[in-house]
């Protein structure tokens, strides 16, 4: 019989709020880093800041209930804003920070099918796009499908863009531009899959890359449809604005032991800007959290779960703390999480920024 014990440890664990802070139990506190008075209780799936960085949201679970989201201004207690009686993905803030959507799953139980410590297999019923009003705690279904909704919203204009899936936690499928007055889908992928997208900050322009990863070009068109303009890449992973009318790519590149990283940059018109080599290999990122707000820096998660930050402009790379961080607070404080307590981290104290 499979032992229950190491399950137990860790949702004990998580009920006192260091769920996510396993791996830095017995650490000390992160040096030069200001500790703020959020804590975050639970076991936390979703974080998102707002576009303000001023307040932070998180989805959590813990042993009083069902999942729910909370938010606190930064440095603030948290409140509950509504409970979620399905898994929460994609926690993102609306443009202005206004509201908070996220995606759901409902799922049911198979009849005769059932996992390891006696728990029944689901599988998946509805998914919904959800927006809840942060000040009066009021939700919205915004969309209801049986597949998969892979979405996200311009920082600076009320655009909603999503990815249709095939299939199950593929992460492709038809592109498509949801209008928030009306309800109507304009297909945006001219016909074939999209695998990874970015909208413009002002949501009038939205780049993705065709299935499958290994395609050579990446399209920009407008959200409303209209004119296409392919731009030459190599084996795009992921791809994030760095401002209006700036997008960058993160590119592999098949090195001699390891597939490396490149950053291309593109203009909106198509234009290539720039690309830089990345130093190091071996990789783990996410542009859009990772992204400083001047576009500067981008932090990554290395080997070892070393957290890494790359000079956007030389691909020269800095190596620093592992203490879990969440984003950005402004361009020189990341928002990190120690212990189930939220701290400022200035880039001078997470990394050496001295050139050698």
């Amino acid at each position: 019989m499979t032992s229950r014990r190491p399950v137990l440890v860790l949702l004990a664990l998580a009920a006192l709020g260091c769920g996510p802070d396993l791996a830095t139990l017995g650490m000390p506190a992160p040096a030069g880093a200001r500790a703020l008075d959020t804590v975050m209780a639970g076991w936390d799936e979703e974080v998102a800041i707002s576009p303000d960085r001023k307040q932070i949201a998180y989805a959590v679970r813990d042993a009083s209930g069902p999942p729910k989201i909370m938010v606190a201004a930064i440095g603030g207690a948290a409140w509950q804003l509504s409970l979620v009686f399905a898994r929460i993905e994609q926690l993102t803030w609306g443009a202005g920070g206004g509201a908070l959507w996220f995606s759901s799953e409902e799922t049911r139980v198979i009849p005769g099918r059932w996992l390891d410590w006696d728990i029944p297999a689901t599988e998946p019923v509805a998914h919904r796009i959800t927006r809840t009003d942060v000040r009066t705690g009021v939700s919205r279904t915004m969309s209801e499908t049986k597949e998969r909704l892979l979405f996200k919203l311009a920082t600076q204009a009320d655009a909603l863009v999503y990815i249709r899936e095939r299939q199950p936690e593929g992460g492709s499928g038809p592109l498509v531009s949801y209008d928030l007055a009306t309800g109507a889908e304009t297909g945006l992928d001219g016909g074939e899959d999209a695998s990874a997208f970015a909208i413009a900050p002002d949501g009038a322009t939205v780049a993705y890359r065709p299935a499958p990863s290994a395609a050579r070009t990446i399209d920009l068109v407008g959200r409303a449809g209209g004119v296409r303009v392919q731009v030459a890449a190599e084996g795009v992973y992921d791809l994030a604005w760095l401002d209006a009318d700036r997008l960058l790519l993160a590119e592999g590149r098949r090195g001699t032991e390891r597939e490396r990283l490149r950053l291309r940059t593109v203009s909106r018109a198509g234009a290539q800007l720039a690309l830089v080599d990345v130093e190091g290999e071996g990789y783990d990122y996410d542009l859009a959290r990772g992204l400083s707000p001047d576009g500067k820096w981008l932090v990554t998660r290395g080997r070892f779960d070393a957290t890494q930050l790359i000079d956007v402009a030389t691909g020269k790379v800095r190596r620093g703390t592992q203490y879990p961080w969440l984003g950005w607070l402004d361009a020189t404080t990341l928002l990190g999480r120690f212990q189930g307590r939220l701290y400022a981290m200035p880039l001078a104290s997470a990394f050496d920024l001295t050139d050698p």
